[in-house]
């Protein structure tokens, strides 16, 4: 079970020492198949940029934005969970539940940049690793 995707550890991990993605999490839910992790990550990649395209629309006319943000909050979590995005899944989660406490529909300006932060920071470190792949 040792794979995730590289041996060299990205720039990012390396300065913080903390990654955007926890690799041994992805080595687990992956049984430590390359193929698998690599098409997990490309799926999430493509999924959390949706998403957050969505969560940035004001009026959307594609599908994804014309969802509730609760709903696209929700699928975010479970994605990032599964590819070890901790920071994006804790985000997503409490920002989900932050709109089903209040009924609101739409996040706050400052919740959007801090999730697009925690999204963009996890596709960087993704890209990286299938860059160096």
């Amino acid at each position: 079970m040792r794979s995730a995707l590289s041996p060299e550890a990205p720039a990012a991990e390396r300065s913080s020492g903390e990654r955007p993605v926890d690799l041994v999490h992805l080595t687990r839910q992956c049984f430590g198949d390359k193929r698998l992790e690599t098409e997990l990550l490309r799926l999430f990649m493509r999924q959390a940029r949706q998403i957050q395209g969505g969560l940035d629309a004001e009026v959307g006319d594609d599908s994804v934005a014309s969802l509730p943000a609760g709903d696209l909050l929700h699928t975010l979590v479970g994605s990032a969970r599964v590819v070890g995005a901790h920071r994006v899944a804790s985000l997503a989660e409490a920002y989900e539940a932050s709109l089903r406490g209040r009924d609101r529909a739409a996040l706050s300006a400052q919740d959007r940049a801090d999730m697009r932060a925690a999204v963009d920071e996890a596709c960087g470190y993704i890209g990286g690793l299938l860059d160096a792949a």
